[in-house]
């Protein structure tokens, strides 16, 4: 069994990566040694073009791991990537939790962040508009995700339709509590004007 006192931290079990016998990534940068292939280069470079897509989904899956075999020691994620924000380590966490390896190649990282809440079927519609072009940047995907989910902003005339509603509403309360009938006829006349808007 681990505890927090015996376990060594994530910095000095990975000092290095080596990905070849050519290049070692350090936390500096990658050291390169002799004269690679250019098959090399060419491996390398191909995971390097990877890394930038899929690094949230790695982080992700790296810490849904971790927690799974050292849950006690979720508390240090913020120590094993200091660079990160809390936030978006966790962000990692759910949306690598959610969407399975087979289904990820539907949409970059943040697209899914979007489309997560709502079904598989709405997903897989709204990815494919938006990897098609149809929906042509994230603002329209996340406005599309949200007219699905009927949470729809409303437009300035009906705020300012239901602020109306409000003072009808008010004004009928005054009207039944007015004692003065020359009050009354003036606050049945001002609902009046108002329903007519």
């Amino acid at each position: 069994m681990t505890n927090a006192i015996t376990t060594p931290t994530i910095s000095s079990v990975v000092n290095k990566i080596q990905i070849s016998s050519s290049f070692e990534v350090h936390d500096a940068g990658m050291i390169i040694t002799g004269v690679p292939t250019l098959e090399e280069y060419m491996h390398l470079a191909g995971l390097l073009g990877q890394v930038r897509g899929a690094l949230s989904w790695a982080v992700g899956d790296f810490l849904n791991s971790f927690e799974m075999h050292h849950g006690e020691m979720m508390a240090q994620t913020e120590a094993m990537f200091p660079d990160k924000s809390y936030q978006y380590l966790m962000d990692c966490k759910w949306i690598s939790g959610k969407v399975s390896q087979e289904r990820r190649h539907q949409g970059s990282f943040s697209a899914w962040k979007e489309v997560l809440v709502l079904n598989h079927v709405d997903q897989d519609k709204l990815l494919q508009d938006y990897n098609a072009g149809v929906l042509t940047n994230q603002k329209e995907l996340r406005s599309a995700v949200k007219e699905i989910k009927g949470v729809v902003k409303p437009s300035p005339f009906d705020e300012s339709y239901g602020y109306i509603k409000k003072i009808i509403r008010e004004l009928e309360k005054w009207h039944d509590a007015c004692l003065n009938k020359r009050h009354a006829h003036i606050l049945l006349e001002a609902i009046k004007i108002l329903k007519e808007i």
